[in-house]
Formats: C-alpha cells, sequence, structure tokens
C-alpha cells in the first residue's frame, strides 16, 4: 500500500468525526437546541456535585501525596465548594444560565483544570502527586468531552489548553525533562490522547443525539397524522351508522309495514351490531382525543352519584341477565353502596361511562360466581371498586391493561372490544384529578378501583 493509498485510506476512516452528522437548518437547529435546555442544566447539576465529591474525596489523598504544600492543596480544593454552589444557583435561574451556558461552563471547567494546575505546581521533589496528579486533568478533561454541551470547538480548546500548562509547568518548574522525562511524555501522550478520544466521543454523541431527536421528531409526526386520520374516519363512518341504526329501529316498529318474527330477530342482529360497532368508533374517537390532548370534560356541579350510578346499573343490568341466559349457573350481582354519597363535580357522562366499561368487562368475562359494585366515602374522595371472579389478568400483562389496544387471551377468545375500554377510562379518572388502579390473581378474579376527589 503507497503513501496515497494510506492517506485516502485514512481520510475515509477520520471522515465522519469531522463532518457534522445531520445538519439542520437554522430553524430546525433553533428548535433542537431547545429540546436539550433541560439536559444541560440535568447534566450541569450532576457533573458540579459530582467534582464536589472528588476535588474533597481526593483531598484525603493529599496526605500521601503532597505532604510538603498541604494546606495550599486543601485551600485550592475548598474553593471548589463556592463555585460548586454558584452553578447549582444559576441552574436554578433557567432563563440566565441558559443565555450564557458556554460561558458558566467554560469557566467552571478552566476553573477546575487551573485547580488541579496549582496543586501540581505547590508540590515540590519528592511528592508523589508531583507526578501523578495531572490524573485529575484527563478527568476534567473526559468530562468535558462527555458531560457538556459546550460547542466542539470551546471544548477542544479548554482541552488543549490544560494540556499546555501541564507542560508548561513540568518544563520550567519542576524541570521535569531533565529527571523524569519519560514520565512526562507519557503524561503529555495520555493528556493529548484524551482531548482526541474526548473529541471523537463527542461527536458520537452528538450525531447519536441529532439522530435520537429526529427520530422522534419523525414518529410525534407519524402519531399526528394516524391521529388525525383515526379521527377523520370514525367521524365519516358514524354518520352513516346512525343513519342504519334509525332506520333499523324503524323498520323493526313496522313504520315500514308488518314484520314478521322471523325478520323481527334478523333485525335485531343487524341493530345489535350496529350499535356495537358505534361503540368501537366512539371508542376510537375517544382515544385519538386523549392521544391528542383534546379531551374535554363538561363539569357540572353538584352532580348526583347515586342517581348515576342508578342509570348505569340500568343498563349493566339487563346485559348480565343476558349472559346469565346463556350460563348453567347465574352470575350474582352484588352492591355495596354507601346511602350518603355527596353531590360531587364532575362530568356526569364520563363517570357514567367510567362505570360502564368495568361493569362491561367484569359481566363479559365472568361466568360463574358474582360480580360486585361498590362506593365507600373514603376522607376526601369517593372510592369505587368493581370486582368479579372471572379469570383473572396475569401479572406479566397487568403493566400493560390500561395501555390502548391491549387484551387478554381471554378478551381475544370473546371477540369483543378493542382494547380501548381501559384506557380511556383511566384518562377519564385522571382527568377528574382521580386514580385508577387494579389487583388480580389468574383463577380468583380481578378488582379495578378508582377514585374521585369530594368538592373542596
Amino acid at each position: 500500500m503507497d503513501l496515497r493509498q494510506i492517506k485516502t485510506k485514512t481520510r475515509s476512516i477520520l471522515q465522519p468525526y469531522f463532518t457534522k452528522a445531520v445538519p439542520f437548518s437554522p430553524d430546525l437547529e433553533t428548535e433542537y437546541q431547545i429540546q436539550l435546555r433541560e439536559e444541560k442544566i440535568r447534566l450541569a447539576r450532576e457533573s458540579s456535585i459530582l467534582a464536589l465529591v472528588l476535588f474533597l474525596a481526593f483531598g484525603i489523598l493529599d496526605i500521601w501525596a503532597i505532604p510538603s504544600a498541604l494546606s495550599t492543596a486543601w485551600t485550592v480544593r475548598f474553593t471548589i465548594l463556592p463555585v460548586v454552589l454558584v452553578v447549582v444557583f444559576l441552574t436554578t435561574k433557567k432563563q440566565f444560565y441558559l443565555e450564557h451556558y458556554v460561558a458558566i461552563t467554560a469557566l467552571q471547567y478552566l476553573y477546575y483544570g487551573g485547580a488541579i494546575a496549582i496543586i501540581i505546581y505547590a508540590s515540590n521533589i519528592g511528592d508523589v502527586g508531583r507526578t501523578v496528579y495531572y490524573a485529575g486533568l484527563l478527568l476534567v478533561t473526559m468530562a468535558l468531552y462527555s458531560w457538556t454541551f459546550l460547542p466542539i470547538r470551546v471544548a477542544a480548546s479548554i482541552g488543549l489548553i490544560m494540556a499546555i500548562v501541564y507542560a508548561l509547568i513540568a518544563i520550567l518548574h519542576q524541570n521535569i525533562l531533565q529527571t523524569q522525562s519519560i514520565i512526562f511524555m507519557a503524561n503529555c501522550f495520555f493528556l493529548v490522547s484524551a482531548n482526541i478520544i474526548g473529541f471523537i466521543s463527542y461527536r458520537e454523541r452528538d450525531q447519536y443525539f441529532r439522530e435520537n431527536y429526529m427520530l422522534r421528531k419523525s414518529l410525534r409526526h407519524s402519531d399526528q397524522m394516524k391521529t388525525q386520520f383515526l379521527s377523520s374516519m370514525s367521524h365519516e363512518l358514524r354518520t352513516p351508522l346512525n343513519a342504519i341504526i334509525n332506520f333499523n329501529q324503524l323498520i323493526a316498529m313496522g313504520t315500514a309495514g308488518p314484520v314478521t318474527e322471523e325478520q323481527g330477530k334478523m333485525l335485531d342482529i343487524a341493530l345489535n351490531s350496529s350499535l356495537h360497532l358505534l361503540q368501537l368508533i366512539n371508542d376510537v374517537l375517544d382515544i385519538t382525543k386523549i392521544q391528542a390532548g383534546k379531551l374535554i370534560l363538561y363539569v357540572e356541579e353538584d352532580v348526583n352519584l347515586s342517581d348515576e350510578i342508578g342509570t348505569v346499573l340500568g343498563i349493566a343490568q339487563p346485559l348480565l341477565e343476558k349472559q346469565n341466559a346463556l350460563l348453567e349457573q347465574s352470575v350474582r350481582f352484588l352492591q355495596e353502596i354507601d346511602d350518603d354519597l355527596p353531590l360531587i363535580r364532575c362530568d356526569r357522562r364520563r363517570v357514567r361511562q367510567i362505570l360502564l366499561n368495568l361493569l362491561s368487562n367484569a359481566i363479559k368475562f365472568t361466568e360463574k360466581g358474582s360480580i360486585t359494585l361498590r362506593a365507600k366515602i373514603k376522607e376526601r374522595e369517593i372510592l369505587f371498586e368493581v370486582t368479579d371472579t372471572g379469570p383473572g389478568i396475569p401479572e406479566n400483562l397487568q403493566a400493560q391493561i390500561f395501555e390502548p389496544f391491549v387484551q387478554t387471551m381471554d378478551g381475544i377468545k370473546h371477540a369483543q372490544g378493542s382494547g380501548l375500554g381501559l384506557p380511556i377510562s383511566h384518562n377519564l379518572v385522571q382527568a377528574h384529578d382521580g386514580d385508577l388502579w387494579m389487583q388480580s390473581r389468574v383463577g380468583e378474579g380481578s378488582s379495578f378501583f378508582f377514585t374521585l376527589p369530594l368538592c373542596p
């Protein structure tokens, strides 16, 4: 391989590290930098605390490493405390800190490097720290490239300054070339290597952050497009479906002429299927509103929960009776509801929806035993509970059951629902400043709980 081929090969290897991975437009670059704000503040706080701990902890080594300049070393180390406190305080003033991020961070790391250089300078012949404390500069250099978002030229300049300062102290003050030239050469080699490795890792990290940002941006856009599509299609489907339901009902009532018993059964099947499809469409509309952050509650004052529970039971009990007609032994329905439930502030339609979703699931999956509805006053909230003796939910699915479109194997076998009822109920409860959770054991049944706050 001749010299030209070696140059070409070397350039192809190093080129990715010296070229910006994802060229951003000015607007996109501004948007990207905004996304980094919280990360900058988090890393600034963490690195400052870590620097303080390391500086003070290494002070113990000073007793052995530089006994001749112990007071100087400890004085320098303790000056790090106000510097760290100032930086941590400035991070609480987010706007000011971010506007002056480059200047504050550059000065902070120059101070760290300067502090270590002073300790090295203060050491005398015979002190171990005279030759090994350069390792502190290595740590500062690596942190400079790994824990900050300084412009690469600024970071590289600070790293180079620290290497030059060490070389000047070693040559001019310690006269190390005449006594320990091998150690000096090794230390310089490590400092330069730390800057090269740091530079490369900085570019790799920057590439990763930018590609990750573009990926998240693309995923958010895709999710928005999906949500818009589902919302549009749901609206388009609901209009003709409502017409189908209305005409089915009119025909079943005999408005278009007499209906035979056989025709009535067929109309009932068509009507039930249409109503089921309408419920699925309504669920899709609800989940798209929730994901788009456009769910609106129509909150009313002084809602009588006892009345709302009665309305829900009027819908749920016929469902249970229909289910019991297909079972050898009927499932019992039990109620434990406080008589003095107070009036609350809520969206009554959504509260009914939550209760009906939970009761419908219990009815759907319970083939023996009982279903229990409880409503109790607990301190400053009302606790609802729907318990069944169905098959239960496996532990590995319990953390996912409130995610959209997730169904258990029993749900898939029943071929009913879309896996949206629980996610919608969970979000509706949270929108009311309540909470919804579950307890379940396979083979024993499930209990779903949710709370609604009382009026202040």
